[in-house]
């Protein structure tokens, strides 16, 4: 994987200040997480070539920071057991910094809750998003955000069913916040429907021919 950071010299010029693989990266061995670039919150310097992936990964970034990541899952392997997965996900966990999170993996070993917002854009493959009472199958180029971020035990949520949560983003963010990402998923109804329709109508000519 290829990183470009720009940032400007000491004349207010654009430049490029790193051009490379990601400086650290952890869990190769199952697919690997890769760090892009983290924030802390403080003022960005533009001038400086820090390249602040460069420091140990920790699963969330600190208050008002923000980190960018790209990682890959592999599929489960066959045979193996759930106290198998449960201690390769702990081990995992433990090495980020993030033990803590996992509260309760009674669905999935690897399930955590922290106090983030979180933006995933799934680019190749298939995965099943599980969440505590719902399972949904991300494509590749569908988008998630984790916008009603999970709660820790002893704190409360805002949300707390489905119509006032309606509700309580409407008065929050707006009416329209409801519609945050319908005009990319219209976008991709064309191409998809005339792919489908181009398969069909060849399927349908050889099927004929034969």
């Amino acid at each position: 994987m290829r990183r470009i950071v720009t940032g400007h010299n000491d004349n207010g010029k654009s430049v490029i200040k790193i051009d490379g693989p990601p400086a650290r990266s952890i869990g190769e061995e199952i697919g690997g997480l890769f760090e892009i670039w983290n924030e802390d919150g403080a003022t960005i310097d533009t001038k400086s070539s820090k390249d602040r992936a460069d420091s140990d990964i920790i699963l969330s970034p600190p208050k008002g920071g923000s980190k960018f990541r790209y990682f890959q899952i592999m599929p489960t392997p066959k045979g193996v057991s759930i106290d198998a997965l449960n201690k390769m996900a702990e081990e995992a966990f433990s090495r980020i910094g993030a033990a803590h999170h996992r509260v309760d993996v009674t669905k999935h070993p690897t399930m955590h809750k922290t106090k983030t917002i979180d933006y995933i854009v799934l680019l190749r493959g298939d995965v099943t998003l599980i969440l505590d009472e719902e399972e949904v199958k991300i494509n590749p180029f569908d988008v998630v955000v984790s916008r009603i971020r999970n709660v820790l035990p002893g704190e409360t949520t805002p949300y707390r069913h489905a119509l006032q949560s309606l509700f309580r983003v409407a008065s929050d963010e707006g009416f329209f916040a409801l519609y945050k990402g319908f005009a990319a998923k219209v976008m991709r109804l064309g191409p998809g429907g005339g792919i489908m329709m181009c398969a069909f109508d060849l399927a349908k000519s050889i099927m004929l021919e034969e």
